[in-house]
């Protein structure tokens, strides 16, 4: 009787209806309970597999799905299970336990290892173990829902081993890689050479904006949101991006070449892009004419600029990347196993297979070089790398490799070596030379201990000196120094011993006594100290014999110099005193006759005289750096502009001259006559440099040394100056002539052409005013001399000369009592002379001593007018007694000199002034009467 709950069920449906239960322990299935009915009625139309298991001795029901899980086992209707799976007895006996136990039991993966089509194979289920209770609670039975999920379990598996053969792959590249996932480009996978691009930062997980900030605005952010847009690669070659190496550090530039390869889902929809590329900063400065291929911008497997390939753990190779089979020209059945083999130079594959077979049994990382057949029939050198892949036990799995052509290195290592046997050849060479110089070198050379005791010595020791080898060698060298020199060789020697290369002279005994002078050099050997030492007795003596003879050159120039200067101004004196004498004698004649028709002519005569002899007085004092500065502000660029026509007839039409001069030009405190016959005299100089011509530049700036050790430097205190610059572009001057150019007397021109007199007169001069002179020149480049003036600090104004002396009217009475002290009586005579022309009255002295009296009277004096050089007490001390005796007491010094500026470092003080003789008679009587009225007038006139 066909029983309802059997209805429907496919061919499982209809072997259950027909089985004969009554023979199992289930019995009639009339006779089932009401849980198992149920539950045979759901299974057979359920399109899930699924299966019973029931009563103690757990018979098996099973619907059409469960049967092709069960494959040979089936039919196995009412048969136990247990004994239906034997073979995974083991595996479902305690879960079929913990089910009949009453527990539910559920799991996404089980694998069993099943026999279900004769031959082992691995699978794996999905399933709900429900355990089915009866009325009174007691479990009758198991019910089972499951799937086999063999499939999905293994592909999955496969995937994940391609991707771990992907990064094995990644991590040997030589290239960067990075897989970006998503719009915001976070980083899913990079490699170690990309980990190395970026400093070594933690960047998995991150968008690439906040991973990598300094790519802001360099155009990367914008062309990976193109790329994904779009769904279109781009690649790049030698593009600049400037990434931070390391935490902290600035950006650098690299030069990168890079492919962005968008990545698409199973939708087809890009949801990633592969980044990949090569750091070419490096080859790119060396040569950025290297052709790069396109081909390592496509897919990953193409984009490789290497040989790819991976090997079973038994040394069997099975895959290779497409760069090796375009290479090879060879398809990869051609490769897998020891196909790879055939590409091989014959000469290598003897040592590229035992080396392999090696690595494969000792699990060692297998690296070598042997040469490749490319597809062309040309073998290039390959460097040859794989490394093993463990799993968790530590069992090799797989092997990944890669070649790398170093063709160019090979052969770069190849000349190297020609190179180094070259340099061998060539050292050989040297040493055989050196021997001949040890033996041949007149020169002496030796080899000496860090202790100073001779090793060896070469024959130049006998030539030169007359000992033999055995006589200096084991011996210190001190014995061979004079006495004098011992410390100089010692210290030379120690410095030897640290690397230092010194060179110094000593005098070295020679075999007869008498001691030679040599000169040294030294160089430190690993051994030893190699001193290498030439006679220089014959040199020295010819230099000292040519020194003494330039020096009485020299002696001889200066007195000849003097000749000159004292015939000159002798010539030039009696020619004025000739006027003044000549004009008194014609003046005397005619008062003898009674007449003074001419005198006026014949006083102009002599006044003129006595002018140009006072000027020449000043000159020499000049030259001796002794005149009276009338320092006053000075316009220098006025000043140059004046000269202008006079130094461009001076040069010449072969010179070109040309002026340069600072804005906002500061004014100097300076003589400005002094002034013009320096720059003459600097003009003349450098026209004398410049036979053939050439350019004369006068340049005026200001300078300032705010520092002491600024101005030390410069030979100046810290201050504000005005530089007037004269730069030729002569002959030059060496620096033997540069430390002397100031010297008096000292000329570098033939005698009779110069006196040596012109810079020293110049340097005088700007010293004296508080200035200073400096010259740099080269040979052959042109000199520069370089004035230093004080700035002039007073209130800014146009240049200001002295205001016009100005005589009180002849007898008119000024008002005031004068003491005048002088030892010479004309000059006494003079000065009393024009205090009675104008209306003073005066008392007179020879020497400080009767002028003492006559302050200690008490005679009323206004002004004190003294000679600088008295006899006895001079002038100086005679006024600070006088002063301390007459406070308020004015004070006017009449001198002939004024030694080293002595107008303002420490003669005048307050209430005093200076005049210098000669003097005009109008300029003594405007001084006076301006100090007696209290009026500032220059203090050196």
């Amino acid at each position: 009787m066909t029983m309802r709950f059997m209805d429907g069920g496919g061919v499982m449906g209809a072997m259950l209806r027909a089985h004969p239960w009554t023979a199992t322990p289930l019995g009639a299935s009339a006779q089932w309970p009401a849980q198992l009915k149920t539950l045979v009625g759901v299974m057979l139309n359920a399109p899930q597999p699924m299966f019973v298991v029931w009563g103690p001795g757990q018979c098996m029901l099973y619907n059409d799905t469960y049967a092709e899980i069960l494959g040979g086992h089936h039919p196995a209707l009412g048969q136990p299970f247990l004994e239906v799976w034997y073979e995974i007895r083991d595996d479902v006996e305690p879960i079929m336990a913990r089910a009949y136990a009453g527990e539910p039991i559920y799991m996404d993966d089980i694998e069993l290892m099943m026999q279900r089509h004769g031959h082992a194979e691995e699978t794996h289920f999905s399933f709900f173990y429900a355990p089915v209770r009866g009325d009174h609670g007691e479990v009758l039975g198991v019910f089972c829902a499951c799937n086999e999920i063999t499939r999905e379990v293994l592909a999955k598996r496969e995937h994940a081993a391609e991707l771990d053969r992907l990064r094995d792959m990644f991590a040997l590249s030589p290239s960067f890689v990075a897989v970006l996932r998503g719009p915001e480009h976070r980083f899913d996978l990079t490699n170690a050479a990309y980990l190395k691009l970026i400093g070594h930062r933690d960047v998995i997980g991150l968008p690439v904006r906040a991973a990598l900030p300094e790519l802001e605005g360099q155009g990367f952010h914008e062309l990976l949101d193109r790329v994904y847009r779009s769904g279109e690669a781009h690649s790049g070659r030698a593009v600049s991006v400037k990434l931070i190496p390391q935490v902290g550090a600035e950006p650098q530039e690299r030069m990168l070449d890079f492919v962005y390869q968008p990545m698409r889902g199973a939708d087809g929809r890009v949801n990633g892009i592969f980044v990949e590329g090569v750091d070419v900063t490096e080859v790119f400065i060396q040569a950025q004419d290297l052709r790069e291929s396109d081909e390592k911008f496509r897919s990953f497997s193409r984009l490789a600029p290497n040989h790819m390939w991976t090997s079973r753990a038994n040394g069997h190779l099975d895959w290779f990347n497409d760069q090796t089979l375009r290479y090879s020209g060879v398809d990869i059945e051609a490769l897998v196993g020891d196909g790879w083999a055939r590409l091989l130079h014959p000469d290598d594959v003897a040592r590229a297979a035992s080396t392999w077979s090696t690595a494969l049994h000792s699990g060692a990382n297998y690296e070598m070089e042997f040469r490749i057949r490319r597809a062309d029939g040309v073998y290039r050198w390959h460097l040859v790398r794989a490394l093993p892949v463990r799993n968790a036990r530590g069992d090799i799995v797989r092997w990944v490799g890669t070649n790398t052509d170093i063709e160019d290195q090979h052969a770069d290592r190849d000349q190297l070596r020609e190179i180094n046997a070259t340099l061998e050849r060539r050292a050989d060479e040297r040493t055989r030379e050196r021997e001949r110089m040890w033996s041949s070198s007149p020169d002496l050379i030796a080899m000496i201990d860090p202790q100073g005791i001779f090793l060896d010595v070469n024959p130049g020791w006998t030539s030169a000196l007359g000992w033999d080898r055995e006589q200096i060698v084991g011996k210190r060298i001190d014995g061979f120094i004079h006495s004098e020199d011992q410390v100089n060789a010692q210290d030379a020697l120690a410095r030897a011993t640290v690397g230092v290369l010194p060179t110094f002279e000593c005098r070295v005994l020679h075999a007869d006594g008498s001691h030679r002078i040599v000169a040294w050099t030294a160089a430190p050997d690993e051994r030893a100290i190699f001193a290498f030492g030439r006679d220089i007795t014959a040199d020295r003596e010819r230099a000292l014999a040519l020194a003494m003879a330039e020096e009485q050159l020299r002696q001889a120039q200066k007195m000849e110099a003097i000749g000159q200067l004292t015939g000159g101004i002798a010539h030039d004196f009696n020619n004025m005193l000739a006027s003044i004498y000549g004009s008194i004698q014609l003046m005397q004649r005619k008062l003898a006759a009674g007449g003074q028709d001419g005198f006026e002519k014949l006083l102009d005569r002599a006044s003129a005289s006595a002018q140009r002899a006072a000027a020449l007085t000043q000159r020499l004092l000049a030259f001796a750096r002794r005149q009276a500065l009338e320092t006053r502000r000075v316009d220098v660029c006025a000043l140059i502009d004046s000269l202008e026509d006079l130094m461009t007839r001076t040069l010449g039409p072969r010179i070109a001259l040309q002026v340069r001069r600072a804005e906002d030009q500061w004014p100097a405190r300076i003589d400005s006559a002094q002034l013009e016959n320096a720059l003459i005299n600097l003009v003349i100089n450098a026209r004398d440099a410049m036979p053939a011509g050439g350019q004369l530049t006068i340049e005026v700036s200001n300078h300032r040394f705010d520092s002491p050790h600024a101005a030390s430097q410069a030979e100046l205190a810290p201050g504000e100056y005005v530089t007037v610059s004269v730069c030729d572009n002569g002959a030059g001057m060496s620096s033997t002539v540069i430390k002397r150019a100031f010297e008096p007397f000292y000329t570098t021109k033939p005698i009779g052409q110069g006196t040596g007199l012109g810079l020293s007169m110049v340097y005088g001069f700007v010293k004296q005013a508080g200035g200073h002179a400096r010259i740099h020149s080269e040979l052959g480049r042109g000199t520069t001399i370089t004035l230093f003036l004080p700035r002039d600090v007073s209130q800014d104004g146009a240049e200001t000369a002295p205001a016009a002396p100005r005589a009180p009217k002849d007898g008119a009475h000024a008002g005031g009592s004068i003491l005048v002290v002088e030892d010479e009586a004309s000059v006494r005579e003079v000065i009393i002379t024009v205090l009675a022309d104008l209306g003073y009255v005066y008392a007179e002295a020879s020497d400080a001593e009767v002028a003492l009296a006559l302050l200690d009277s008490r005679a009323h004096f206004d002004l004190l007018i003294s000679d600088v050089g008295l006899p006895g007490m001079n002038g100086r001390q005679l006024a600070e007694i006088a002063i301390g005796k007459r406070p308020g007491l004015k004070v006017l010094f009449v001198t002939g000199y004024v030694d080293q500026a002595v107008a303002q470092n420490g003669l005048l003080g307050n209430n005093m002034q200076m005049i210098t003789k000669p003097f005009v008679i109008d300029d003594l009587a405007h001084r006076i009467r301006a100090m007696l009225r209290g009026e500032t007038v220059s203090p050196a006139s």
